[in-house]
């Protein structure tokens, strides 16, 4: 999973829970409680808090399921016997259209 990035949360890149859940909104208050930032994501219409490093502010002190993570970011491209293309225009400029594949990946990076 692709570690939680504050900033690019709030510019408005996609987040998700451990468990996959998506986040459909997040805040970053500035007023602190014991000294932290408080971070706030909806999550299936619950407000839940969170550290600024995305781990959710339970009780608890081990990982959760609602702890932050980056959505994975989705990849196409094309295939054929010479290069991997980003486009299939220039994937066809290599090669003949029966020789193409179209190829999808998700980027998963780094699990905390």
């Amino acid at each position: 999973m692709k570690q939680f990035n504050l900033e690019k949360a709030l510019a408005g890149d996609p987040v998700i829970t451990r468990n996959g859940k998506k986040v459909e909104e997040i805040k970053l208050f500035k007023t602190k409680i014991n000294n932290n930032k408080v971070l706030f994501g909806v999550i299936d219409g619950w407000v839940l808090s969170f550290n600024i490093d995305g781990r959710n502010n339970s009780i608890l002190r081990f990982d959760t399921e609602y702890d932050l993570f980056m959505a994975p970011v989705k990849h196409i491209g094309w295939v054929n016997r010479y290069d991997i293309c980003k486009t299939k225009t220039k994937a066809l400029k290599c090669s003949q259209e029966h020789e193409l594949v179209k190829v999808e990946w998700e980027e998963w990076i780094l699990k905390r």
